[in-house]
């Protein structure tokens, strides 16, 4: 409607590290998205499920989405079930890719 502020989706790039390389993945898929408003937000350093719990219900508040590169299985495993409980979509970056190559490299 005229008159009402522009709404923007919140992302949430979490990471157990610096965020890096999930912030580049969302800034180039977000190129293709270029009229749209999007706020971004980088949370590095995420290393405990207390963290995870929080983000998630942050997210969830805000209806946004989180993109994530955790290495540690139970942190992504609590990412998905908070997820999926709260009703946020979360992409996880780097789990398939770590779960295929400690299957074929350990």
């Amino acid at each position: 409607m005229e008159g009402e502020p522009e709404r923007s989706h919140r992302v949430y790039v979490v990471s157990d590290a610096t965020g890096g390389t999930a912030r580049r993945v969302v800034d180039a898929a977000l190129m293709q998205f270029k009229d749209a408003s999007v706020a971004v937000e980088q949370v590095p350093g995420v290393r405990k499920v207390k963290e995870v719990k929080q983000l998630v219900k942050r997210a969830a508040k805000a209806r946004g989405t989180i993109v994530h590169t955790l290495a540690l299985p139970d942190l992504r495993r609590v990412m998905l079930t908070e997820g999926r409980r709260r009703h946020v979509a979360t992409i996880d970056l780097m789990g398939p890719l770590l779960s295929r190559l400690s299957e074929t490299l350990e």
